[in-house]
């Protein structure tokens, strides 16, 4: 029987137990991919004691036919086009479609940045993660982004990766972490007793909890967990309008 999380809160814990070596560096960040991806993050920050921030990646699908998919793109920067899977497309279309996910991407970061500020990734070891990885097109635009900076060591990390798309990452990144190396997952949540969906909203209100354990800027030194927030702290963040595309 294929081995199975209890949820990505236990993935995330299983993946900490590899990447001990990462605990407490200064110059080490945790980066979810949203939003799935950012659950497994939270957890392996946690128990690291690293700062974590996300990074939103939509699939490229094809009109009236979305799960199939020929791209990605994210919000900072990365984009990849399977010219294969896309030569049905004219580049109008493409350009089309793609306009249409970065205009909704940048919704999605105005959201889950509202009141946490992006942190910055320059000379930086990154911890890049997800729920899972089974095909190619989200973590190659995600580690294109983050290969834009001049990031100091990537390593991309998750649960399970497939054999195929783990060849293509030890290419791409400095080092590739996984639970489980197999190709017998054709879905995420097969890996998983319990893989709920995961709201925009709970992305936000995560990122700003984590203020919480991350260090102070005024003073340098760590807020304890049980240390309120500040007086101005914002409230929750806004609920996503009913009928808006997530």
């Amino acid at each position: 029987m294929n081995q199975r999380f209890q949820d990505r809160a236990d993935a995330g814990r299983v993946l900490a137990s590899r990447l001990g070596c990462h605990a407490k560096q200064k110059e080490t960040i945790v980066l979810g991919i949203a939003r799935g991806g950012v659950m497994v993050a939270r957890e392996l920050a946690a128990c690291l004691h690293l700062p974590l921030d996300v990074l939103a990646v939509r699939r490229l699908g094809h009109p009236g036919h979305e799960n199939i998919t020929f791209g990605a793109i994210t919000s900072r920067g990365g984009r990849v086009v399977n010219p294969y899977a896309s030569k049905s497309l004219s580049p109008d279309a493409i350009a089309e479609i793609m306009a249409r996910e970065i205009k909704e991407l940048t919704c999605r970061e105005s959201l889950y940045h509202a009141h946490a500020p992006r942190l910055n990734w320059d000379e930086k070891t990154v911890l890049l993660v997800d729920d899972g990885i089974v095909t190619s097109n989200t973590i190659c635009a995600a580690v294109q982004a983050v290969r834009s900076r001049p990031v100091r060591h990537l390593v991309v990390a998750a649960p399970v990766i497939s054999s195929a798309v783990w060849l293509t990452l030890e290419r791409r990144a400095d080092e590739v972490v996984a639970a489980i190396v197999s190709d017998d997952y054709t879905s995420l949540h097969k890996c998983y007793e319990n893989f709920a969906p995961v709201t925009d909203v709970e992305v936000a209100r995560i990122l700003e909890a984590q203020r919480a354990v991350d260090y102070c800027e005024t003073d340098g030194c760590p807020v304890s967990p049980d240390q309120p927030l500040p007086k101005n702290s914002p409230a929750d963040p806004p609920e996503i309008p009913p009928g808006a595309s997530l």
